[in-house]
């Protein structure tokens, strides 16, 4: 069995250094967009080396803000930073009006942005629950797989001239895979820098033995990084849809910042707005570096929680590593452009290899909560237009005719739904009641409690609890109630849920279901406070008795 090391661990050089080599090396593929903004500015080789320089440092200063988790800066996990594919196409339309200076000038737009959403947080936590939240990691998770797929086939638009360029990739998730499950502890913590130095090798022999037709390796340019190369000049025609762009990021940092959280605390619950709130606005801050820089703006990458899944290895230590790796990377001459000659396939192949860890961490998220025929449509629908707008975009459909075809598969299921999330909210209620008769048994309290916790979108877990609960308060009530029905009030807040009963008879503690048996009132109310966090009751004159209940969810 692998160890494991959490956030706040240290783990020994050995561990740590290899650790933030690999994941340098999985976040390597990103810097696919900022070559892509690069090559539509119409930058030679030289100009896209420096470009990827410069953008190595924008990462290496945003994993370091958001591994560092003080004063209300970072989250303290590891969670590398990243150029996004959410900011390509608000970048390639800043290119069009004024080259790589408008592109910078948005990115500070939209860093700005999400820091300032960052400090809102509170107010619009209700507006994206866990549900949402475990939906965009879904489909972080899809987005990520399928372009690994698309890379390591050479369908990416990037491929590797070479008849042979496939088979690197195909060795590296090989390897990746095998020693994922049949390597031993300490070669399981480094899957992906395994495999791809086996890729980056095989291609290296490919090229060396067959020559450039059967696989090309481009040859690294010795370029040292020098700043700035641009001036950022700002376009309001392009500020909408920085604003959408910046808001997605915002969103998809949310959900990788609570992924890393559930996968580092164990019997996770619900976020931590603080750390939510100093995470995303790490996030804006190297958004806004990167502007400031010239380049393309940062994310979270989802990447880093499903290596942090696999390895075992999620130490805080390893982000700064990542961090002071990816700036030493970008100052050395050619280590940009030796970073750039790992065949786009072998990335492709760590690619989705982590995105099967993020996938499983986001349906996870989505199936601990109850929820119920808005929720579950809100969640579907958003899914299906998300896929859907990735699968037809390209054949011109009515959904790429409406939406534009800048968009990407992500932000129109997020967006998608965010909008149906807030439309569908009305109506519903934070509390529920029923009146119960003891006769009745114990089957409508248990659905009660079901219809309740699907409204509320509340943990599956929690609504367990309180139907046991009240499971044993039918075995006790035959012997409490007088007359009448029981009153039951449940009310939710996201925090706790409280439980309210009112009926008229005896109070809980001072009688027993069976006179003859008073081991079975004594197991029930023994069961009752086991299944309950804080547990109340009250007589008033007129013989009403009141039980107040208390379900911590934190």
């Amino acid at each position: 069995m692998t160890d494991t090391f959490d956030r706040n661990s240290d783990p020994p050089l050995r561990i740590a250094i290899p650790a933030a080599l690999q994941h340098i090396a999985l976040s390597a593929v990103t810097l696919i967009f900022a070559r892509i903004v690069a090559n539509a500015a119409g930058a030679d080789e030289a100009q896209v080396t420096q470009y990827l320089a410069l953008t190595m440092v924008a990462m290496g200063v945003g994993t370091l803000l958001q591994a560092w988790g003080r004063f209300g800066i970072g989250s303290g996990y590891l969670l590398l930073s990243h150029p996004t594919i959410l900011y390509v196409p608000i970048a390639i339309e800043a290119v069009k009006l004024g080259g790589l200076g408008a592109v910078a000038g948005m990115m500070i737009v939209a860093g700005l942005t999400e820091m300032l959403l960052s400090r809102m947080l509170q107010r619009i936590k209700r507006f994206v629950p866990t549900e949402i939240i475990g939906l965009v990691i879904l489909l972080l998770g899809i987005a990520l797989g399928m372009e690994g797929v698309r890379l390591l086939l050479g369908d990416g638009g990037v491929s590797t001239p070479g008849t042979w360029a496939w088979l690197p990739g195909v060795g590296a998730l090989i390897t990746i895979v095998g020693v994922s499950v049949w390597g031993n502890a300490a070669w399981r913590r480094i899957p992906v820098l395994t495999g791809v130095a086996v890729g980056f090798l095989l291609g290296l022999t490919l090229h060396l033995s067959l020559g450039e037709s059967a696989m090309h390796m481009p040859v690294p340019r010795w370029v040292t990084v020098s700043w700035p190369t641009v001036r950022p000049s700002f376009h309001a025609v392009l500020i909408p849809g920085v604003i959408v762009a910046a808001l997605s990021c915002f969103v998809r940092g949310l959900a990788d910042l609570t992924a890393a959280e559930q996968l580092d605390t164990p019997n996770w619950k619900r976020n931590n707005f603080r750390v939510m709130a100093a995470g995303t606005l790490a996030d804006g801050l190297a958004t806004t570096l990167a502007g400031v820089l010239g380049v393309i703006g940062m994310n979270t990458y989802s990447g880093s929680v499903g290596l942090c899944s696999a390895s075992g290895v999620r130490s805080r230590r390893v982000g700064i590593l990542a961090g002071l790796g990816w700036i030493v990377l970008s100052i050395v001459p050619g280590a940009a452009g030796l970073v750039a000659a790992i065949p786009i396939e072998v990335l492709g192949a760590a690619c989705l290899f982590s995105a099967t860890f993020t996938i499983r961490i986001g349906a996870a998220m989505i199936a601990q909560r109850l929820l119920d025929a808005k929720r579950t449509f809100a969640v579907g629908c958003a899914l299906v237009l998300g896929l859907l707008y990735g699968a037809t975009t390209a054949q011109g459909s009515i959904l790429g005719r409406l939406i534009g075809s800048h968009a990407s598969p992500l932000m129109v299921g997020m967006m998608a739904a965010l909008v149906l999330n807030f439309g569908l909210r009305w109506g519903g209620s934070r509390a529920a009641s029923i009146r119960w008769n003891p006769t009745e048994g114990a089957r409508p309290l248990q659905e009660f409690m079901d219809r309740a916790g699907r409204t509320w979108g509340a943990r599956l877990e929690l609504m367990t609890r309180a139907g046991r609960f009240l499971e044993e308060f039918s075995t006790a009530a035959p012997a409490l109630v007088h007359s009448g029905p029981v009153s039951i009030v449940a009310r939710f807040d996201e925090v706790s849920l409280r439980i309210k009963l009112d009926w008229q008879g005896e109070p809980p503690a001072t009688r027993v279901v069976d006179p003859d048996d008073p081991t079975l009132h004594s197991l029930a109310m023994l069961l009752m406070r086991h299944w309950s966090d804080r547990f109340n009751s009250s007589t008033r004159d007129t013989g009403q008795q009141t039980l107040d209940v208390m379900f911590d969810d934190s």
